[in-house]
């Protein structure tokens, strides 16, 4: 089962939210999820990411149904935007002509589907579509397409939530049709999703009609008696209204239903905080893992931390070498155990291997040179390992900031770039990096002598 994965957080001042028959469209994500499962597939079900509200920041977190890194349609390149645009109007149209097939069906709860679907297919602009996943093909995510704010419009009254089918390139425009033709479009194009207001009462002015003999004013009265009557109806409907809502909100089923609705409101939003929670806590649980492996070879072999320090780890009995040239081209490593004030102070399985061997190189405080440095790796000996290679890691502590690397090195790939880092200030009286000799381009660390 796929994880959930935070694709992006929205700001609900931002945007309001389409409804249908006093419903919000994104509260049905799961009826929407579980139709489109059925009838077009998963992919389908999963271009919808699921809304979990944040009250206290008045924000909604948007998950994804996928395993993989979230990139926004604005960070792909440019051949990779076109592929997902592409996807995305392959599923929108699916899904649109569900949503028609559903509204001419004869059942009233599968026209409202209809209904909800079109709505679904509504979002704020570019920056919902995501692109989430694992796979990598030509060195792009190839994952599924994920639209967050889907359901919601701008939260500005003259904008307009953008619908799927605008997602492509522009389109020519039409011909310029007619003033009757025009007027009709005009009429028909202004039906756009919106929330629903209240419709404000409005009676034409009573203009009494022209005299005609004697009797004028009698038409003109009555005119105004016709307009009291109307404003006396439009009135007494109006309270009656006003009834009705009063005593359905006093309906016991009612409230009960609404009290529902929050604690499940409320429920999800605790889940998603104990989601982020766990998720942070199983890196972290994770990166303590690795330094205290580290941690625990070092110390049993006796070697030592500074203000830098490269530690190489790996588990079988392999007799790898650890190598870092410095910014002037020196290198420190088996071949020379110190150099540019480092030292190599741990080298293991040259003699009686074991399976948990360790090699580390050092700079005390304040002794390293400004520049770049390169770490390389070596396998002088596989042993038991033979050309299939053996798996190694890696930790660089440069002050306060650490860097993990795995890898898995061979024996004819000599010596193996795996890493850079660089130190910005030297010790106190050296040249600046500008002035310091640059590192010979691709010369690697020449092979360690025979052992």
């Amino acid at each position: 089962m796929a994880r959930r994965v935070l694709v992006a957080t929205t700001t609900r001042g931002a945007t309001r939210a389409l409804a249908h028959q006093g419903s919000a469209v994104h509260a049905h994500h799961q009826q929407i999820a579980r139709l489109l499962e059925q009838r077009l597939g998963p992919a389908h079900a999963r271009l919808f990411a699921e809304p979990l509200a944040d009250p206290a920041r008045d924000t909604v977190d948007w998950y994804a149904a996928v395993d993989g890194v979230p990139k926004p349609l604005a960070a792909l390149p440019p051949e990779r935007a076109a592929t997902a645009r592409a996807e995305l109007e392959r599923l929108s149209a699916d899904i649109s002509g569900l949503a028609r097939t559903l509204a001419e069906d004869a059942q009233p709860h599968r026209r409202n589907i209809a209904r909800i679907l079109e709505l679904a297919l509504h979002h704020v602009g570019d920056a919902a579509i995501h692109v989430v996943g694992d796979g990598v093909v030509d060195g792009e995510t190839d994952g599924q397409v994920v639209l967050v704010g889907w359901g919601f419009a701008p939260a500005d009254a003259e904008a307009e939530a953008a619908p799927v089918s605008r997602v492509g390139p522009d389109r020519p425009a039409p011909p310029a049709a007619s003033p009757a033709v025009a007027a009709q479009s005009m009429a028909a194009a202004t039906i756009a999703p919106t929330t629903i207001a209240p419709t404000p009462i409005v009676t034409a002015p009573l203009v009494p009609p022209a005299e005609s003999g004697g009797t004028g004013w009698i038409a003109w009265l009555l005119w105004f008696l016709l307009g009291i009557l109307i404003a006396l109806g439009l009135l007494g409907g109006q309270r009656l209204y006003a009834r009705w809502i009063e005593a359905r909100s006093a309906d016991p089923g009612v409230a009960q239903l609404a009290e529902s609705r929050s604690r499940e409101v409320a429920l999800r939003e605790e889940l998603g905080r104990l989601r982020r929670d766990a998720a942070v806590k199983r890196r972290q649980c994770a990166v303590d893992q690795k330094a205290s492996e580290f941690d625990k070879r070092l110390g049993a072999a006796g070697g030592r931390t500074g203000e830098i320090t490269v530690t190489l780890i790996w588990s079988s009995e392999a007799d790898l070498d650890l190598h870092v040239r410095c910014p002037s081209g020196a290198i420190v490593g088996i071949t020379a155990k110190t150099g540019c004030d480092g030292e190599l102070d741990v080298d293991a399985n040259v003699k009686d291997p074991t399976t948990s061997p360790v090699e580390n190189i050092r700079w005390a405080e304040g002794r390293a040179p400004a520049g770049k440095f390169q770490v390389y790796v070596r396998n002088y000996d596989p042993r038991g390992d033979g050309d299939k290679g053996t798996a190694f890691k890696l930790r660089v502590s440069v002050k306060d900031k650490t860097e993990y690397v795995d890898g898995t090195v061979v024996k004819a790939d000599g010596a193996k770039p795996v890493t850079t880092f660089t130190v910005e200030t030297g010790p106190p009286g050296a040249a600046p990096p500008a002035a310091l000799p640059a590192v010979p381009p691709a010369a690697p660390p020449a092979a360690a002598p025979p052992r």
